[in-house]
């Protein structure tokens, strides 16, 4: 098999996480076990600790340039900017892209929640997705971390393209259990594999380096250890507070020491409650510290105190079976699926029974009888058992099968065209999309071979459908397209590479409709105003102009997309500078999926000029120099700007 994986949470901040740990601990393991398969890591994200080179050779690294200093996915504010609609296609064509290129039978999504997570379920329709599933704290937490409707969309949107994952690994039951019950995720898409513990914590640390690590952090003699983060559900105020009602002896013995990196205005609440509480330098904050100096305070401490009131595995516990460290812990949620037998488990949401659990633990509490399942749990928690899981139920996986979607189409077109041979093509194009899609055919001059509904039918069905096409010719039967255009963006299938005849007998041939005439010139003619005075004085100017004013760019206007069917055509619309995505049909199509394919960009590769020029002033807000990062854009992703072969 070729699989992929997006290396997202090794790249962004997440690495220094527990997240960053699983997955590098994951991945590390996986390139051990399975050297059948070949593994493609994606790389959108920055700079990677690994050399390319020293990675297997059934491993291949794909890193893709995304502007400089990756500003087109680092986010200014959390899941806002790399979450914009403008960024959105352009990342999902990457995605779309590099399946196809490396033709991805499954693409697995280590932390699909993670701050930078950009996904939508159409980008994975050719392959087979799994997602590694590590909580749903912020929809159990929703108050506290989904309050603001921007955060909310981002969270919600994700866990869509979560649900239609072919597979979710589990880092524990009770994360299963979360997705099930909460998230309405079939139970039997749901493996659980748990999680390692990380080499760093199997080591042993040099006694001297060990002293010296308490001595840069203040820590005086022996000490509780709270692995913390800012995160209210991390539980360091109850925890202080905890320790506060131990009895003065036990606070004089031990200092408690909390780790994490926390925001200031959270460490300054954090200081003033030790002062309010009088424990003044009995508690220590260390800030972030390395895997290693977290192993070493392991080692050290006499008792790991990990009252969270929410974790989806819980890593601290193992970490600090790890290291020979007692435990007191929560008797809620994973962390009692982890620690029960093994470690004391308290209430996380009552301050005194934190404060019992701790001083029963340092009470003599007969830790020692947890031994046995403190052993058994470290040989059930390794990534090499985690790794034979996910690597079986991921072979388990059916092969891939492409469903075809089959799309809506309204088309509008005419049947009474000067041009017999547009309008056969047209007819042979519209039977063509009958075999591939449901299609609606809306006209004022009905053809007896292609049933059309009424034209006043479409405005109560416009919202059902997936695209729009527009076959218009030069002609004025194709007059009464140009109001829907207006409202209904879509595909334009040009007939003709003029179009000023259309305008010209349409709104002048009966009745003088210079407004809406001017209005359409005005697209072409710089002085469009200053053309008409001159015309209404001098018929043959009109004429004469009509004959050399091909009228194009209004119709690119409306446009999402454009379809001719001739080179000089397509010349002539780039000699305008019309920079929508032109494709090129020449000759009968036959009833085959090309007309299908032109209409609904199957190829995925091509991306709208909404899009590029969004692209462009991206990097121009960024202080870019946009003519050389967008030229390097287009080496690296050149496939994007593609255009019938030819990069633009």
């Amino acid at each position: 098999m070729n699989i992929a994986v997006d290396m997202q949470p090794l790249l962004t901040d997440s690495k220094k996480r527990g997240m960053g740990i699983y997955v590098r601990g994951l991945l590390e393991e996986i390139f051990k076990q399975d050297t059948q398969n070949k593994y493609y890591l994606l790389n959108l994200y920055g700079q990677w600790e690994y050399e390319p080179d020293s990675l297997p050779k059934n491993v291949f690294y794909t890193p893709l340039y995304m502007g400089k200093d990756n500003c087109l996915l680092v986010k200014k504010h959390y899941n806002l900017d790399a979450y914009e609609e403008k960024h959105k296609e352009l990342i999902g064509a990457v995605y779309r892209r590099f399946i196809r290129k490396n033709k991805i039978d499954v693409f697995i999504i280590p932390a699909p929640f993670d701050v930078y997570s950009c996904y939508e379920k159409e980008w994975f329709d050719e392959t087979t997705t799994v997602m590694v599933v590590h909580d749903l704290i912020p929809l159990i937490f929703k108050d506290q971390y989904l309050a603001k409707k921007g955060t909310l969309k981002w969270y919600m949107g994700i866990l869509q393209c979560v649900r239609s994952s072919d597979l979710l690994l589990a880092n524990s039951m009770d994360t299963k259990n979360s997705f099930v019950e909460c998230a309405g995720v079939e139970a039997g898409r749901v493996e659980v594999i748990y999680a390692g513990v990380p080499k760093e914590y199997m080591k042993k640390y040099d006694r001297t380096a060990m002293d010296e690590l308490k001595s840069a952090y203040g820590i005086c003699g022996d000490f509780l250890f709270m692995p913390g983060a800012d995160d209210p559900r991390k539980n360091v105020e109850r925890t202080i507070r905890a320790y506060a009602k131990l009895p003065d002896g036990y606070k004089e013995t031990y200092q408690l020491v909390i780790t994490g990196g926390m925001q200031k205005h959270f460490l300054y609440e954090m200081d003033q409650i030790v002062k309010e509480l009088s424990l003044g330098r009995r508690v220590v904050f260390t800030g972030y510290v390395t895997t290693e100096k977290m192993a070493m305070l392991y080692n050290l401490t006499s008792l790991m105190v990990f009252p969270s009131q929410y974790e989806g595995f819980g890593l601290p516990v193992m970490e600090a079976f790890a290291c020979g460290a007692p435990v007191v812990t929560s008797n809620c949620g994973s962390l009692k699926e982890v620690a029960e037998g093994a470690a004391l488990l308290v209430d996380p949401f009552d301050t005194d029974d934190i404060a019992r659990g701790i001083k029963e633990a340092l009470d003599n509490y007969p830790l020692e009888a947890f031994a046995p399942l403190v052993k058994e749990r470290l040989c059930a928690f390794t990534w090499e058992n985690v790794v034979k899981r996910a690597l079986a139920a991921i072979r388990a996986l059916p092969a891939h099968r492409v469903v075809p979607v089959k799309h809506r189409i309204a088309v509008f077109t005419s049947f009474k065209l000067g041009d017999k041979a547009a309008e056969q093509r047209n007819i042979e194009n519209i039977k063509s999309l009958l075999r591939y899609c449901d299609v609606d055919v809306y006209t004022q001059s009905a053809d007896g071979s292609i049933p059309a509904a009424p034209l006043g039918d479409f405005y109560a069905k416009a919202g059902a459908y997936d695209e729009y096409l527009y076959q218009i010719s030069d002609d004025e039967s194709c007059l009464f397209m140009l109001d829907i255009m207006e409202q209904y963006k879509g595909v334009i299938d040009l007939n003709d590479d003029s179009y000023h005849q259309m305008i010209y007998r349409g709104l002048l041939g009966n009745e003088v409709n210079w407004s809406d005439y001017g209005r359409y010139l005005q697209y072409e003619v710089i002085d469009a105003d200053g053309f008409i005075k001159s015309a209404k004085k001098d018929p043959d100017l009109l004429k004469e102009g009509a004959a050399k004013i091909n009228l194009c760019r209004f119709l690119a206007d409306r446009a999402k997309k454009m379809i001719v069917h001739s080179e000089r055509a397509r010349e002539i619309l780039l000699s305008k500078n019309i920079g929508y995505v032109i494709k090129t049909l020449e000759g009968s199509l036959n009833g085959d999926r090309r007309y299908y394919d032109a209409v609904f960009e199957q190829d995925g590769a091509t991306i709208t000029e909404g899009t590029l020029v969004d692209l462009y002033f991206s990097l121009k807000e960024q202080g870019c120099n946009t003519k050389t990062e967008f030229k390097k854009l287009a080496e690296t992703m050149g496939y994007l700007l593609r255009e019938d072969g030819t990069d633009h």
